[in-house]
């Protein structure tokens, strides 16, 4: 069956949607095979800005997963497709990717000084977001983050700063 290519990057991001709520829903090996459907179109007909969904999706199924080098590999590609693309609202979301890997993984690892690392990312994703204009809801989510990180440094004035940040 031919189709064009609109219904194609719908059927992507229907793919996408299903396998965040298969993801959502602890159901990994459905959310990573929708996921590598959805990939594997993007893949065969070029669509590059388009494979950021799915290489999202997988960063965070195995980021949960905490296989967390694979997960850095799906971020990292999304923060380099949408830099290719000069898109800056998935920039923006790539660094808070990026930060939340770093901060899920120091509290998986024990390893704080990854904290760090996870700040600095959450940064770069504010910058980002206010350089377009960008609110709510994804600004006030990277605030979110910064608090909790805040919070596991037992900073707890910064992390009340950017609890209300985010409201």
């Amino acid at each position: 069956e031919n189709k064009d290519v609109g219904s194609i990057e719908d059927n992507v991001i229907v793919l996408n949607k299903i396998a965040r709520q298969w993801r959502l829903a602890g159901k990994y090996d459905k959310a990573f095979e929708n996921s590598m459907e959805a990939l594997k179109i993007c893949e065969g007909l070029g669509l590059d800005s388009l494979s950021i969904l799915p290489k999202t999706n997988l960063g965070w199924t195995y980021m949960i997963k905490e296989d967390f080098d694979v997960a850095e590999e799906y971020f990292k590609e999304t923060l380099e497709i949408a830099e290719s693309y000069e898109s800056k609202k998935d920039i923006a979301v790539a660094y808070n990717n990026i930060g939340e890997l770093y901060r899920r993984k120091a509290g998986s690892l024990k390893t704080p000084e990854l904290y760090i690392q996870a700040k600095e990312y959450y940064q770069k994703s504010i910058n980002t977001f206010k350089n377009i204009n960008e609110q709510a809801p994804q600004l006030a989510a990277v605030y979110n983050n910064i608090a909790i990180v805040n919070f596991y440094q037992e900073k707890y004035d910064e992390s009340l700063k950017n609890f209300q940040k985010s409201l």
